[in-house]
């Protein structure tokens, strides 16, 4: 259900909005959005190391990217 979502949100921002690039920041240990955001089409761009200090300890960022050109293909 989560991933419809994303999908008619992500089809408004690109097609409605006119956005060429959506960015995203996620827990690395947040293993099921990782999957989820992979799935509609996102790429990892990059890993932020210990940037945020949560639940007594430093935890990394996955930094994800989806461009408009790489959505209308998955289309």
């Amino acid at each position: 259900m989560a991933t419809e979502m994303f999908k008619y949100f992500l089809d408004y921002l690109f097609r409605g909005c006119g956005l060429n690039r959506l960015g995203l920041e996620t827990l690395a240990i947040n293993t099921g959005a990782i999957k989820m955001y992979k799935q509609l089409g996102f790429k990892q761009e990059g890993q932020l190391r210990k940037a945020i200090f949560r639940k007594n300890m430093f935890q990394e960022l996955i930094l994800m990217g989806l461009l408009r050109e790489e959505w209308s293909d998955m289309q």
